[in-house]
């Protein structure tokens, strides 16, 4: 099963988060989402209730799941055999459209050229991240509200000027090999290196 889940966006007032998930049966998953709405609802007591509505746009079915204390709405549809969800159909009509024109971080170059495994592109997992222009924003907009210390400001200042970067992982048959381009919040995965462990690290320096 592939999934993938990505935070594409402002994280104020609402993250914005995605998920894709592979599935083989959209319309059983969907029967079992609606029974399993219709459960939470009669053993709810004073809880807020949840709310699935589903609405047909363009010829395609988008499903909406609301209240019962969520901290935020879920909006999902089904495309190419994937679910896709996100917190409002915007995200979801924007994602659908990048994978229509091939907008995608499969097709990036500058993704691409920064896999670990020059030569072997296959692997089972993969964090990319990019935070340097959501962590500029937010530290703007608070920047004035919060008191820093200078360790904190020379921090922030290292996240706001940190380069993408990319970590994969492979599960071969004794070890799981993990590759790493760039730095992600000072974290080493060298340390998770031992000889004749289960972990294999290939950092590539930018």
């Amino acid at each position: 099963m592939e999934i993938t889940i990505a935070f594409d966006g402002p994280l104020l007032p609402v993250p914005s988060w995605k998920i894709a998930a592979e599935v083989h049966a959209p319309q059983r998953l969907l029967t079992s989402i609606e029974k399993m709405v219709e459960a939470f609802n009669r053993h709810a007591g004073e809880t807020p209730k949840l709310v699935l509505t589903n609405e047909q746009v363009a010829g395609r079915q988008f499903v909406k799941i609301a209240g019962g204390r969520l901290p935020t709405e879920v909006h999902f549809t089904f495309v190419d055999s994937y679910l896709l969800a996100a917190p409002d159909r915007a995200l979801l009509t924007q994602a659908i459209q990048n994978r229509q024109t091939g907008f995608t971080l499969a097709q990036s170059e500058k993704f691409r050229s920064q896999l670990p495994f020059a030569g072997d592109p296959n692997f089972s997992g993969v964090v990319y991240h990019n935070i340097a222009g959501t962590v500029s924003a937010l530290a703007d907009q608070f920047g004035s509200l919060i008191n820093l210390t200078p360790a904190q400001q020379e921090s922030v200042n290292a996240l706001k000027e940190s380069k993408p970067g990319v970590i994969t992982l492979r599960a071969d048959q004794d070890r799981i090999r993990i590759g790493t381009t760039g730095a992600f919040g000072g974290l080493n995965l060298g340390m998770l290196t031992n000889p004749g462990g289960m972990f294999s690290v290939l950092s590539r320096q930018q």
